[in-house]
């Protein structure tokens, strides 16, 4: 399986895999039948922590790109299974894989500790966010049945107070937005 793999993300990607692959795999509490692997190779030259992510869904690998594609690509065949135990984890994997125009993640954060943050994170920026973030938390539904999310986002060097509309086909929509404050780093996961 493990060269399968591996040859399916060659094809995808159109980077090699060779014997420096490392891949891991968890299933995700949200999917009825899918499962995100991550492929990591110390030759390749993107820099450290460089890894490539798929879902593996319905016999195929799906790219994890930075673009929504794959993922509702995937919602639809795994199919998605939301609940109020489930949902802040799928807001935080989805934003974390999806990509604004500059290629930044959104990193849904809830304290100067997070794992999510860059590990250079300054210790006076870790001091601000731990000021200001806090754990994300579902705030209700609406009369359609979708989720309402209240969430600390870090975007570029920006951190947010969100409110996040998460849809049970999983469409994430994001309701409002204020700035906190202006960190001096980029929060930059690339993903291509």
């Amino acid at each position: 399986m493990r060269s399968t793999l591996a040859e399916m993300a060659s094809a995808a990607t159109g980077v090699a895999c060779g014997d420096a692959t490392s891949m891991h795999w968890r299933f995700l509490p949200f999917y009825e039948d899918a499962c995100l692997i991550r492929i990591r190779n110390v030759d390749w030259k993107r820099g450290p922590g460089f890894s490539l992510f798929f879902l593996h869904a319905g016999g195929r690998l799906h790219w994890l790109d930075g673009s929504s594609n794959a993922i509702h690509a995937v919602n639809a065949i795994a199919p998605i299974r939301l609940n109020d135990w489930n949902v802040i984890e799928y807001l935080r994997f989805f934003a974390y894989f999806i990509r604004g125009a500059s290629g930044n993640a959104f990193l849904v954060v809830q304290g100067g500790d997070d794992p999510m943050l860059p590990s250079k994170t300054s210790p006076a920026a870790r001091a601000i966010i731990d000021s200001l973030a806090y754990p994300p938390k579902v705030e209700g539904r609406t009369d359609s049945g979708d989720y309402v999310c209240r969430a600390a986002v870090l975007h570029r060097g920006d951190l947010y107070d969100t409110e996040l509309g998460v849809a049970s086909n999983g469409e994430t929509t994001m309701l409002r937005d204020r700035l906190l404050a202006q960190l001096p780093f980029k929060a930059v996961a690339p993903l291509r």
